[in-house]
């Protein structure tokens, strides 16, 4: 391997760590599938005020944009609606930015909207 493609793998792998401490810690009880093998991580909001569509309500809160989970799960049994997909492949201070968007939703959702 090359040093650019070592220095990545050091990256991902730290960034796996951040989203998996994040999402332990975070007090709305997320739940989170930690990849072994991509850069792709699944967040289960259900329990928390945006489950009925998070990725959504995380682009309009967080300003930040996740993928559906129901986008992945179309024509299966699979109920994939409370989770979003992160990417996580990227410089520790995009993903501090994406993740403290997540949470600004997580905590709008809690308001009543007027």
């Amino acid at each position: 391997p090359t040093r650019r493609s070592s220095d990545l793998m050091v990256r991902l792998g730290a960034n796996r760590e951040v989203v998996g401490r994040w999402a332990a810690a975070h007090p709305s009880g997320l739940r989170c599938a930690l990849p072994e093998a991509t850069y792709l991580s699944w967040i289960d909001f259900a329990g928390t005020p945006i489950a009925a569509g998070p990725a959504a309500a995380i682009l309009e809160g967080g300003r930040v944009m996740l993928n559906a989970g129901a986008d992945f799960s179309r024509h299966t049994d699979l109920a994939t609606t409370t989770f979003a997909r992160l990417n996580f492949a990227t410089d520790d201070v995009v993903l501090g930015g994406v993740l403290a968007g997540i949470d600004r939703a997580v905590a709008g959702g809690e308001r009543p909207r007027m």
